[in-house]
């Protein structure tokens, strides 16, 4: 199953097809956005899945989901 994120700024040049992406959610506190910690105990950092697919003129990326 894949996944399409859409970006209204430049994707970053570096990233490739085949890198792993990541999301890490955020929540307020104090009037910054810290991680909740609460997807992840130890980092908050949660897998999506792999880049299969980059647009960088439209901001498209496509991700296969992580099947687990």
């Amino acid at each position: 199953m894949n996944i399409t994120l859409n970006f209204s700024h430049s994707i970053n040049i570096s990233l490739q097809v085949g890198d792993s992406v990541y999301y890490c959610p955020n929540e307020p506190l104090g009037g910054f956005s810290t991680v909740d910690n609460e997807w992840d105990n130890s980092t908050g950092i949660v897998y999506i899945g792999k880049c299969i697919s980059i647009d960088r003129g439209s901001g498209v990326i496509i991700v296969e989901i992580n099947p687990n």
